[in-house]
């Protein structure tokens, strides 16, 4: 049983385009780090890998079969089904890693941080494409909108400005940013429409994590 209810979790969790395949990432209160990649379809456990290091971001690419994760100096990409080890991505960031994501169509990988700065790769040969500058605090967040041709990265909360959000928005051909929006939350690009945005957080709440959790503990 992969989950005890009767403890306390923090949780990130990861899902394909297709919501075939899902990696959770849990810590428990005694600070126990797992993963865990699920046959969603299938309703079973594919791989476990306990004792895991600790992470800051986990994303799937579209295929379900590549698992990137993100901890404090390092990008890892894991492969789905064994959770092991396949590759890591040259280290550019002085900061530490917050956020990774691939885009929606798999090619590229984008990465955030402490540092102010946004990264993007190209998937396929982990080369640096750009480097994306002029954020006034700490990055939390990054996505890549489905053309391929914005990346918004919101900051951490301003707490002498109401908590406030600064979502920056960058031109991924001339690397300036177009747009800056400041919320209460932070923002993503919707995976289908290229200029539609919408709110996100890094952690699931009640009551979806209670409902998968309930799941994995019964199987």
């Amino acid at each position: 049983m992969p989950f005890s209810t009767d403890k306390d979790y923090s949780v990130k969790i990861a899902m394909d385009n297709k919501g075939e395949i899902m990696v959770v990432y849990y810590v428990d209160n005694n600070n126990c780090y797992t993963l865990i990649s699920y046959d969603i379809m299938h309703n079973t456990i594919i791989a476990k890998k306990e004792n895991a290091r600790h992470f800051t971001s986990i994303a799937l690419n579209p295929d379900g079969d590549k698992l990137i994760l993100s901890s404090f100096d390092e990008i890892l990409i894991y492969d789905t089904r064994s959770l092991s080890l396949i590759s890591k991505l040259p280290y550019p960031h002085s900061g530490r890693i917050s956020h990774v994501c691939y885009s929606p169509d798999g090619s590229k990988i984008l990465s955030a941080s402490s540092d102010r700065q946004v990264c993007l790769w190209d998937t396929h040969n982990k080369s640096l494409l750009g480097e994306f500058y002029g954020a006034e605090r700490e990055l939390r967040s990054c996505s890549i909108s489905s053309d391929n041709k914005y990346i918004i990265a919101a900051t951490i909360s301003s707490f002498t400005n109401s908590r406030k959000v600064l979502n920056y928005i960058w031109s991924v051909e001339t690397r300036e940013i177009v747009e800056v929006i400041e919320s209460e939350y932070e923002y993503n690009f919707c995976q289908d429409v290229p200029d539609k945005l919408y709110s996100r957080f890094d952690f699931i709440s009640f009551p979806s994590i209670d409902a998968i959790i309930n799941h994995l503990a019964t199987n």
